[in-house]
C-alpha cells in the first residue's frame, strides 16, 4: 500500500528477553495493529515506538489516516483480540481516533 513508516526505541535494553507469553501476545497485538492500519485506513505514514518510561513500555502505533467507509459492519474481532492479548500481560490497551488511528500498548517490565 506503499505507506511510509518510521520506527523508534528509546531507553530498552534490546538484549534483555521478555518472558515468552508476553512476546507472543505483544507481536500479536503489534500485528493486528499493522494489520488494521493496511485493511481499514488511508494512511500514507505510520509511526511505530517503543518507549522505556521509568519501569514502564509504552509501545505506540499511529497512523495519519482516516478509517475507510464501508457498507456493511466488520464483524472482525481484532479489536477485542488486542485488548484480550494486553488483558493477559497486564497491560493497558488504548485506542485513539484523533488525527489518524492510534494504538497504546502500555506494560510494567
Amino acid at each position: 500500500k506503499d505507506i511510509e513508516y518510521k520506527i523508534s526505541i528509546e531507553g530498552i535494553d534490546i538484549n534483555k528477553n521478555l518472558e515468552a507469553h508476553i512476546r507472543q501476545n505483544i507481536y500479536l497485538i503489534f500485528k493486528e495493529a499493522l494489520t488494521n492500519v493496511i485493511k481499514h485506513s488511508d494512511a500514507t505514514h505510520v509511526n511505530i515506538s517503543f518507549n522505556k518510561i521509568n519501569q514502564y513500555i509504552h509501545f505506540v502505533i499511529q497512523d495519519n489516516g482516516m478509517p475507510l467507509k464501508k457498507n456493511k459492519k466488520s464483524a472482525g474481532l481484532g479489536m477485542s483480540n488486542m485488548k484480550n492479548r494486553a488483558e493477559q500481560i497486564n497491560a493497558t490497551l488504548s485506542i485513539h481516533q484523533n488525527d489518524g488511528f492510534a494504538v497504546k500498548l502500555v506494560f510494567k517490565l
